[in-house]
């Protein structure tokens, strides 16, 4: 299919409008013997790039023109701000777009959104009819201060109430608070349904949370929980409480409590967490954690308490031990148990680093209480290449009975000269066979820009004990990185070759933007790959004119590329013609594809309920 430019040039008066760009895709079906066209895209962007039109049609073979798919116009104001948005609707009886609904927006002079009415259109009336409706209020700080919403009562036309929204702010715009209401049909008026309270520090923290629903048998407001804070100089929470709201004595009751202390570097050196105690209306004890850390700031200790309400003392829970090496790493990390009078462990692990910092060993124990000591349990190594990237991790079990490591499992991993992985396998151990067994492996390949130009995937062949291709994945790029190809293979084993699945080729414009997408399936008849569609993509124009005639008829793109269209509601036929005189087209359709045609000079006229109208094409 050749790709033509057209030009229109206007005999008639012409007013310009807004200069737009117009991006329009148009897909054809190559399965049968000719090419139809099944799919078409087009979008308008106004010059501040904000979309203005977007229409997607299907092609009928039974009628053999467009069909109408979905379509959206947008307005905005001189802000770019969106003050209207109407979906349409594809009308079969009479091939053009109708109203389905619209979206009306308001805007403020600082641009917040104060109005926002959906309307939907009535096809026996035709008129829009109203279905919600969004007000809203701000401060002079662009603080939401009321949201309400209306639905459109279709039994007396008018507004009616769903809920509202009011929100309060302190100087520093914290909120403080906000209340939702709902619309009591019974009442006509609103009925409070939830409300929050926000309190804050000097430093803008939140010291304060409280949450409120409206009890409709006292008609007023009834707490469910609040939360307290307490912060630092430095902003550290210091306190965190939550209460909970008490019908019988209508008061906030305790629910539990922490607090927390910190050293001078910021980090957290005590957790005392309490529960409230509803025998004596007090804070009780529950458990704390202490914390200490190295010079670098780094936790080498976590030690847990909880309390004893028979003795009233704190009693040993468990703790963390961490050790890190001059570099920082760590090396060890153990928890162990209380048990009434000694510590026992839990579990440990220790590491090693090379001189790099890559961690190259991890073991991992676990405690023998018969033994009351650490027993091996997993470990893992790690092998690095120069650039320190891991090309093995193998994976051991301890054994028991021989007291010696065990494989288990195995990674290995391979890189180009670019650090680009190029290689993935992981194996299991058989501990019938004593050998490796595969289990994944992926292969990878890369260009000189490092675009990666090869997918292979194995799988494990137990008969043979190696790998066998599974799915191969090549990729080509143009020279500015563009993809142009993907080609996905299936392995066949029964013919040992690969077999395609599916194919994409790229065609791009000196700007890099995409002009066609081909797909293709295959044909295992001819063992080679088979056209299924094209699409073709225009790039986004500069400064692209409608072309508005004094009937309010409107041809656009201009210029564009194997289509264009003509919009306007009266368009009865439209005929063209080659230079010659001959008639090369007739159709009814708004949108018109003469990509087949030669180039040259052309003659479109369109038909309308009042007058026909000639325009020149040109086609380059």
């Amino acid at each position: 299919m050749k790709t033509i430019l057209i030009t229109l040039i206007v005999i008639a008066s012409v007013i310009y409008s807004n200069a737009q760009t117009v991006d329009t895709v148009i897909c054809y079906d190559y399965t049968i013997n000719d090419t139809i066209p099944y799919t078409l895209n087009i979008e308008k962007h106004d010059v501040n790039n904000n979309k203005t039109l977007s229409e997607e049609y299907n092609w009928d073979t039974n009628i053999n023109q467009w069909v109408g798919y979905h379509k959206y116009s947008y307005s905005y104001d001189v802000n770019n701000n969106c003050t209207l948005f109407i979906s349409y609707a594809w009308d079969n009886n009479n091939n053009n777009w109708k109203f389905h609904f619209k979206i009306e927006n308001n805007f403020d002079t600082n641009k917040n959104k104060t109005l926002s009415t959906k309307y939907i259109w009535d096809n026996n009336l035709n008129i829009w009819i109203g279905n919600y409706k969004y007000e809203y209020n701000f401060d002079i700080n662009n603080n939401q201060t009321l949201e309400i919403k209306y639905d459109w009562d279709n039994n007396y036309n008018i507004w009616i109430g769903n809920y509202k929204t009011e929100n309060n702010y302190d100087t520093n715009n914290n909120k403080i608070l906000d209340i939702r209401y709902n619309w009591e049909a019974n009442t006509n008026d609103w009925i409070g349904q939830n409300k929050h309270n926000y309190a804050y520090d000097a430093n803008n923290n939140q010291t304060l949370y409280e949450y409120y629903h409206w009890d409709t048998i006292t008609n007023n407001w009834a707490g469910n929980y609040k939360n307290e804070y307490a912060f630092d100089t430095n902003n550290n929470k210091t306190l965190f409480i939550y209460y909970h709201w008490d019908n019988n004595t209508n008061d906030w009751i305790g629910y539990n409590k922490h607090i927390y202390t910190y050293d001078t570097n910021n980090n957290k050196t005590l957790e005392t967490n309490y529960i409230w105690d509803i025998n004596t209306n007090n804070w009780t004890y529950y458990d704390k954690t202490e914390y200490n850390y190295n010079l670098y700031n780094i936790k080498i200790l976590e030690l847990n308490y909880i309390w004893d309400i028979n003795t009233n003392d704190w009693i040993e829970n468990y703790k963390y031990e961490y050790t890190f090496d001059t570099n920082n790493n760590q090396t060890s990390e153990i928890r162990y148990s209380w048990n009434t009078n000694n510590w026992l462990g839990y579990y440990k692990y220790e590491y090693t680093n090379d001189t790099n910092n890559n961690q190259i060993t991890g073991v991992r124990y676990t405690w023998d209480n018969s033994i009351n000591n650490w027993l091996e349990y997993t470990k893992f190594e790690n092998t690095y290449d120069i650039n320190n990237n891991k090309i093995l991790k193998i994976n051991f079990t301890w054994d028991t009975i021989t007291q010696s490591w065990i494989n288990y499992s195995k990674n290995e991993f391979s890189f180009d000269t670019n650090n680009n992985q190029t290689m993935d396998a992981t194996y299991q151990w058989d501990t019938i066979n004593n050998i490796w067994t595969g289990y994944e492996k992926t292969t990878y390949a890369f260009d000189t820009n490092n675009n990666q130009t090869l997918y292979l995937s194995y799988t494990w062949n137990s008969n043979i004990n190696d790998w066998t291709y599974n799915i191969k994945r090549e990729f080509t790029f143009d020279n500015n990185n563009n993809t142009t190809s993907v080609s996905i293979y299936n392995w066949d084993s029964n013919i040992n070759d690969w077999v395609g699945a599916n194919k994409f080729e790229y065609t791009y414009d000196a700007n890099s933007n995409k002009t066609l997408q081909a797909y293709y399936n295959w044909d295992s008849n001819i063992n080679d790959w088979v056209l299924f569609n094209k699409c073709f993509y225009t790039s986004s124009f500069v400064n692209v004119q409608e072309i508005k005639f004094d009937n309010n008829l409107v041809i656009y793109p201009n210029p564009t590329t194997s289509i264009f269209t003509i919009s306007g509601n009266e368009i009865e036929l439209v005929k063209i013609f080659n230079i010659s005189g001959k008639l090369i087209k007739s159709t009814t359709n708004h949108i018109i594809d003469i990509s087949n045609e030669e180039k040259g000079i052309y003659f479109v006229k369109i038909l309308t309920k009042k007058a026909s109208i000639t325009k020149k094409i040109v086609l380059e």
